[in-house]
């Protein structure tokens, strides 16, 4: 056997488990799309908890209030009409010349056996009187013993006629209308019911408590009393009873009074037709006096029924949750009130009824709106997982169908693969079971196209060293230029592996680029709520995190392949700074980290070199800070260094240099430390040390790239640190300042929401074969007020340049029909088109590719996910357009009230009065954009004010804006 033949039947004795590309993808998004829709259900399900029961709470007191005001109408009647009925009684008495009722008290009373008089029954059932009158209803009754004087006639002939008079008028918001003296006699208006004739002679008036009640013992103001609840037997009904004494010179001489039964005071109380209790079901209301009688209640008026007992309380009743009621209320400083009774997961409503002073308490149970969020929350959450479910299972397919059995079958080939072996199809590795993989016009079929080639090549070079094994000495040179070209044609492989990992990043980009700008689009939505938009920024830093994953592998393509390159350009240092400290300033405080920026005055604001690159090292290797620190601190200082300078690689005057310098980029932290036996490897590929002390998880790629973009720009990257004491890891690199008069500023460091006035109406051809993101780039600039049109290929956009005359051309470099560098060549020909401004759309642009753009004739490129900053800026420079920028600032202010630093009263008053009614009419409406703009103007006036007022608003604390607007008034 040949030493060839041994070398390919040669198993190593271990094999890496072999792990599907399509499950090894579908794995971790599955996992962390059910974490994004736990956690947004769990922040859904207890957002809206909150906000309907701060609703309901809202709602119910409102209730409460109506309810109470309407219950106390009945009573506030009850004591108006009672008051007039005893005014008019006492100017009749006063001022009517007549004494003597004999006559009427001869022709209305008999005498019965038992003693007493009695009215006659005719009168109950009603009569027509010589003067023309019908007199009916009215029921009368003197105790036995009692004497006939004039006095006592006349009294109850002047109250005979006002019952007569007002009786009938007040039926319809009565039971009856009484009149007793306190000698025992009583005139009662009641047409259904003879009280008077039903009444006992042995009836004790002193037990009754309308009675007792009035005296002046019991009742020294002389103003209306309400009985509880009692039993009536002369009606035989449960009744309550408004009673108001009549006094002449100090003597009382009666009491008028009317009656409610108790059942329709109790179905007033608890009818379903009320505006709150529609369609709460698990609700109830009841009625209390103060010293805790029982009045109304749904599910005790048969047990008072029962026992007969009118003193009823709450006490009797033995019902702890009633008394637990009770005794809440009867701590509750004022009224009306909702009380919180969390043992029993509910709400309390009381007020006060006026006249008798009440208690009147509805009893409502937070289940009736938790049961329907719960609910609704189970929905969310079966809907999240079926699409997750049937969008991880599209994926899978795709993958497998499209990447994985490919790469399978092709792996399986290169396997099995032998260069010397006859060519017999029932072969794996015959190269006919791949051909059919050849067009494809993705990176698979460039990759198998790649692969064949080569393999051919190979066998062509080992048909050559066939022959040459019986001529090896004179072939010795001709073989070894047969294992060069064989060197050669692996090295070509591994390059073809650097390119398909680059394409594939190229595949990825493309929809990021369409999440990403759709997130922003959304965001930039006046009706996106502060959860919705939380939520957004929860996509788009996921999103931005997948990015850095892609970007990762790309640069690690590009290093392999030795495409990498520096690109220097003019960018404020400053400002590139101040955005990473306070991105990362949250995600230290995140973890009760203290981060801090340390720079010195002599480093420059203004520099050139390469921004791109030194963002992502000084992002990864603070992002290893923070993940690799559990207490402590994280410093970032920037110190200028004074060292020679080696700056051959730069063009100087192609950059308009004006000075040179070296800056020191240090972070320092107190983290975990890196031992010294690891030290030395944390700058290879797809190494991580002490996994087990962080949550998170990375490609492994982060120092590699780090080292490889510090080298790139003139530094070295180094690092010093101590197990359990910390890290620092620092680099000096060569920084140009450049000439002042070539700084080019930013007009703001807010985002564009609208073209400035007095512009032209600038048109934009988008010329874009991926739907999503000519949809995403399309609705962008049209919201800032760009007239757009958007095409699919080159040979449309070539079409649409003469029709529609656009100012600017967007146009991305893979086309279908035709290639956008072929239809950027073919514009830049004709006399239309030649001097319109062309931005190429490309997801991976090397410099190799860009020259090449270039060179078709693009003014410009952008390369995807697209940043919206960089996109304006190609107008501004090539237009020379003028936005309107959003008016909060970039990067806010800590809230005041989160620190706990209190508004300043006197600032408030000083406020000129437009500003303050301006922001409570905005307070009022609860209106968050009305109130961010109110405060923007007073931040021309007071900026401290202005950020606490800012504070409140961006945490929806209307309530305390108007407190406190409403004591900067009283000053």
């Amino acid at each position: 056997m040949s030493n060839r033949e041994e070398d390919h039947n040669d198993t190593p004795a271990h094999q890496v488990k072999l792990v599907p590309l399509s499950r090894s993808i579908i794995k971790p998004l599955f996992f962390l799309f059910t974490f994004l829709i736990i956690v947004s259900t769990y922040i859904t399900y207890n957002y809206l908890i909150n906000k309907t029961e701060v609703q309901f709470y809202d709602q119910l007191l409102e209730y409460i209030v109506q309810r109470g005001k309407r219950e106390s109408e009945l009573f506030k009647l009850t004591r108006d009409d009672l008051l007039r009925f005893k005014n008019e009684f006492l100017f009749q008495y006063t001022t009517n010349p007549k004494s003597d009722f004999t006559d009427w008290f001869k022709s209305h009373l008999e005498i019965h056996n038992d003693g007493t008089f009695r009215s006659l029954p005719q009168y109950f059932d009603g009569v027509w009187t010589k003067k023309g009158t019908f007199e009916q209803g009215i029921g009368i009754v003197m105790a036995p013993g009692i004497e006939k004087t004039m006095e006592i006639q006349r009294r109850m002939g002047i109250s005979y006629d006002l019952l007569l008079k007002y009786g009938p008028a007040w039926r319809s918001r009565f039971t009856n209308l009484w009149f007793v003296a306190p000698e025992k006699v009583s005139l009662t208006y009641w047409p259904e019911i003879p009280w008077s004739l039903n009444i006992s002679a042995e009836h004790n008036w002193e037990d009754e408590e309308w009675f007792y009640n009035t005296n002046k013992k019991n009742d020294p103001q002389r103003d209306i009393v309400w009985t509880g609840i009692y039993f009536d037997s002369p009606a035989n009904h449960w009744m309550i009873s408004a009673a108001l004494p009549i006094d002449i010179a100090g003597q009382q001489i009666g009491t008028v009074g009317t009656d409610i039964q108790s059942d329709d005071l109790f179905n007033r109380t608890n009818r379903t037709n009320c505006t709150l209790s529609d369609s709460l079901i698990a609700s109830y209301s009841i009625i209390l006096g103060q010293d805790g009688r029982i009045i109304v209640h749904p599910h005790k008026m048969a047990e008072i029924i029962k026992d007969h007992n009118a003193k009823f309380s709450v006490e009797s009743a033995q019902d702890k949750q009633l008394l637990s009621i009770f005794n809440k209320v009867k701590s509750t400083p004022s009224f009306p009130a909702i009380i919180d009774n969390i043992g029993n997961d509910e709400f309390i409503a009381v007020t006060k009824i006026e006249g008798p002073n009440w208690y009147l308490i509805s009893v409502y149970s937070k289940s009736i709106f938790k049961e329907k969020i719960a609910k609704n929350a189970y929905f969310m959450i079966a809907m999240g997982f079926g699409s997750l479910l049937t969008a991880l299972f599209m994926i899978y397919m795709v993958v497998h169908k499209k990447v994985a059995q490919p790469l399978g079958l092709l792996t399986e080939t290169i396997n099995d693969f032998d260069a010397i072996t006859e060519a017999r199809s029932e072969l794996t590795g015959n190269l006919s079971n791949i051909e059919m993989l050849q067009s494809r016009s993705d990176e698979v079929g460039l990759l198998v196209r790649a692969f064949i080639e080569k393999a051919n090549r190979l066998k062509i070079v080992y048909q050559d060293i066939e022959k040459a094994k019986e001529h090896l000495e004179e072939k010795v040179a001709s073989r070894t230029q047969s294992l060069i070209k064989a060197k050669e044609t692996a090295e070509a492989a591994n390059q073809s592996k650097s390119e398909f990992l680059a394409n594939m990043s190229h595949e990825l980009r493309t929809p990021l680029n369409v999440i990403l700008g759709f997130s922003r689009l959304m965001e930039r939505d006046p009706s996106v709520t502060p959860e919705q938009l939380e939520n957004l920024k929860l996509i788009r830093r996921s999103g931005d995190h997948l990015l850095v994953l892609i970007n990762d592998v790309l640069d690690m393509s590009k290093i392999e392949s030795g495409r990498i390159a520096f690109n220097p350009e003019t960018f404020d240092l400053v400002y590139l700074l101040e955005g990473i400290e306070t991105m990362f300033k949250q995600r230290a405080s995140d973890k009760n980290l203290n981060f801090s920026l340390e720079k010195q005055v002599e480093v420059p604001q203004y520099v050139i070199t390469d921004r791109g690159k030194l963002r992502q090292i000084l992002f990864n290797l603070l992002g290893n800070a923070i993940n690799y620190t559990h207490h402590g601190d994280i410093i970032l200082k920037i110190s200028k260094m004074d060292k020679p300078l080696n700056l051959d690689f730069l063009d100087k005057q192609t950059l308009n240099i004006n000075k040179e310098t070296q800056v020191r980029f240090e972070i320092t932290d107190t983290g975990i430390g890196i031992s010294q036996k690891d030290i030395g490897i944390i700058f290879n590929q797809f190494i991580q040390v002490d996994q087990k002390a962080v949550s998170k998880s990375g490609t492994g790629l982060g120092l590699t790239i780090c080292q490889s973009f510090v080298q790139i720009m003139g530094g070295c990257l180094n690092v010093e640190s101590k197990e359990n004491k910390g890290s620092t890891f620092w680099f000096d690199l060569p920084i140009q300042v450049p000439d002042p008069d070539n700084i080019v500023k930013s007009e703001s460091p807010n985002r564009p929401i609208a073209l400035a006035p007095g512009q032209p109406q600038y048109r934009i051809l988008i010329i874009e074969d991926h739907e999503e993101s000519r949809i995403v780039l399309s609705k962008l600039l049209e919201i800032v007020g760009f007239n757009v049109l958007a095409v699919d290929d080159g040979e449309s956009g070539i079409g649409a340049i003469s029709t529609f005359q656009p100012d600017l051309v967007l146009m991305d470099i893979r086309l279908p029909v035709m290639d956008g560098l072929t239809a950027t060549k073919i514009i830049k020909s004709t006399e239309t088109g030649k001097d319109i401004p062309i931005i190429a759309l490309t997801a991976h642009a090397f410099k190799r590719e860009r020259l090449k753009i270039l060179a078709a004739g693009c003014d410009n490129l952008i390369c995807k996910p697209y940043d919206e900053a960089e996109l304006f800026a190609m107008f501004v420079s090539h237009l020379g357009v003028k936005f309107v920028y959003e008016k909060k600032p970039l990067k806010k202010k800590i809230s005041p009230i989160i620190t706990g630093k209190p508004l300043s009263l006197t600032a408030l008053a000083q406020l000129p009065q437009e500003l303050t009614e301006e922001l409570q009419a905005a307070a009022i409406e609860l209106n968050y954009n009305r109130s961010i703009d109110c405060i923007g103007q007073i931040r021309l006036l007071d900026s401290s004010l202005a950020d606490m007022l800012e504070g409140l608003a961006s945490t929806f604390r209307f309530e305390e804006i108007l407190s406190e607007l409403d004591k900067g008034k009283k000053l």
